[in-house]
């Protein structure tokens, strides 16, 4: 047993034990959140299988959904970077933390304009649009949604950051937040984005 931690005292631990909690809570409401994302593009691929899916006037283009992967992809070695910075220079997490923002920004952009330009431009409305106008506009919203919570913790970390906080831990959350949502865009490009 290593004596050190063996003398330990509660006290000592406590931020540890309740950093614990909070990354195992996180990873709890990223989990739940991915199941029903999963949930619902299986049920979008199943349409998808039955032929009731895309409108050839308005199938999309991968390129907006490739761009938009670029900067989701681009944000997890940024939170990497943030997370591991010496502790002794809290302050030296802010360019990549802001980097994050920046990218993670970018991404929703590109995907408010993509759902702009099929709603007004390709006339892609619900219900009209049918199965897959109600699968793009719900699995999209839903990723947004997802993204933005994200976001708003890495603005948390950055602000705690600015003030001459630690946030490693929470620039250590968020990149597990940002995983389950690159792993959910993957899952909505193959069930719907991809023609």
């Amino acid at each position: 047993m290593n004596p050190e931690a063996s003398l330990a005292s509660p006290e000592a631990s406590a931020p540890r034990r309740a950093e614990s909690t909070r990354w195992f809570a996180g990873v709890l409401a990223h989990g739940a959140g991915t199941m029903f994302f999963v949930a619902l593009a299986f049920a979008a691929g199943w349409y998808r299988m039955r032929g009731l899916w895309v409108l050839p006037a308005v199938a999309p283009s991968v390129l907006p959904p490739c761009v938009a992967g670029a900067f989701l992809l681009g944000v997890g070695p940024l939170l990497l970077r943030a997370s591991r910075v010496d502790a002794s220079t809290p302050r030296r997490a802010l360019p990549w933390l802001g980097g994050a923002l920046v990218s993670g920004a970018g991404f929703l952009a590109t995907q408010a304009a993509w759902l702009h330009v099929m709603f007004w431009y390709r006339n892609l409305r619900v219900p009209e649009g049918g199965a897959f106008a109600s699968a793009f506009y719900g699995l999209s919203a839903l990723q947004v949604v997802h993204v933005g919570l994200v976001l708003l913790a890495v603005l948390g970390a950055a602000v705690s950051t600015w003030r001459g906080g630690d946030a490693r831990d929470a620039a250590r959350r968020a990149l597990a937040g940002w995983l389950f949502t690159v792993a959910t865009f993957g899952l909505l490009f193959l069930a719907v984005y991809l023609p």
